[in-house]
């Protein structure tokens, strides 16, 4: 394990409203924190976030934490990540919301923290790390005729350059981390509604026609899921549970639900959409939509996150989609 140092410089310390510790440390607050911020507010779980410019788009955001800079450089050395974490407070749980791709830059990031934690002479604290990824990273064959299911023990193909860094990230041995990915289907909520994507999606009967199933999961569910991962990392499996080590903490998340393309567009299509789907459904055979596992091909499985950490403490269901 390499020797981790840093020596801050003099303008590299926390200001004086900015906390020197909190419950999540959410870096790149982006499309999500509309909804995660203000979740967080109402279980009064602390936080600092940040974006590079330090700065939203969100106008709506709570007002009681301002936003930090964190302008993240993949190809940054560990002494100038550190630099970065030393104006940032320590955190029970570091959320990472964008996506890394350069080899070695996970233990980059992760040892720039502990770095920084040292140089303030701070006990190390178990530390625990979510990376949001996305469920692109498995693809159907388009030669497999049959359902094809993935779920969070998939193996992630190696010429995918995000899934394998995610490997990397799951397979840190750094001192007091623990690291855990949240694979996410397909985003909505906000200015983000799935019926306004139809007619962009597919514009013309020919891509409709292959079009197949859809998975979707709303910001609110999202942030439900990392209020519960953050107050529960105990429920984390042990990485002995699985072979791959790599699987063992790595999640996929979804609504549950499975969506047809053809039966979106035949509810919220324009421009003559709808009527390809009935010629579609009889060129096909297709009696009635939405169309079965078999015919629309990939299948996620989220069961297992939401079997372990649960919805929500209400048992409410998932949003649906709109």
């Amino acid at each position: 394990m390499s020797q981790i140092t840093f020596t801050p410089s003099s303008n590299s310390s926390l200001s004086s409203s900015t906390p020197s510790h909190v419950d999540l440390l959410v870096l790149g607050a982006g499309w999500l924190s509309q909804f995660l911020l203000p979740l967080l507010v109402s279980r009064n779980i602390s936080y600092s976030a940040t974006t590079r410019t330090g700065e939203s788009h969100y106008p709506d955001l709570p007002s009681s934490s301002p936003l930090l800079k964190f302008a993240y450089d993949p190809k940054a050395s560990v002494d100038e990540v550190a630099s970065l974490f030393s104006s940032l407070p320590r955190a029970k749980t570091v959320l990472v919301t964008f996506p890394i791709v350069e080899p070695g830059a996970n233990k980059v990031l992760v040892e720039g923290y502990l770095a920084a934690g040292k140089a303030k002479e701070q006990e190390v604290e178990e530390t625990l790390w979510i990376r949001l990824g996305s469920t692109g990273i498995w693809s159907a064959d388009a030669l497999q005729s049959s359902a094809q299911i993935f779920d969070r023990h998939s193996p992630v193909p190696p010429s995918n350059a995000r899934g394998v860094n995610e490997i990397e990230f799951l397979e840190l041995d750094l001192p007091k981390t623990t690291t855990t990915v949240l694979n996410l289907a397909g985003l909505w909520g906000g200015e983000r509604m799935a019926k306004n994507w139809v007619s962009k999606v597919a514009p013309n009967k020919e891509t409709l026609k292959n079009k197949g199933s859809l998975h979707m999961i709303h910001g609110h569910d999202i942030s439900l899921s990392l209020v519960s991962l953050h107050l529960s990392p105990h429920l984390l499996p042990p990485l002995a549970s699985h072979p791959s080590s790599s699987s063992a903490r790595r999640f996929i998340l979804t609504d549950t639900r499975l969506y047809d393309w053809w039966d979106l567009a035949s509810s919220w299509g324009q421009d003559g959409q709808a009527q390809w789907v009935r010629e579609l459904m009889r060129e096909q055979g297709v009696v009635s939509l939405p169309r079965s596992k078999e015919e629309l091909g990939r299948v996620l499985d989220s069961r297992e996150f939401w079997e372990l950490f649960g919805s929500n403490e209400k048992g409410e269901g998932f949003r649906r989609l709109e």
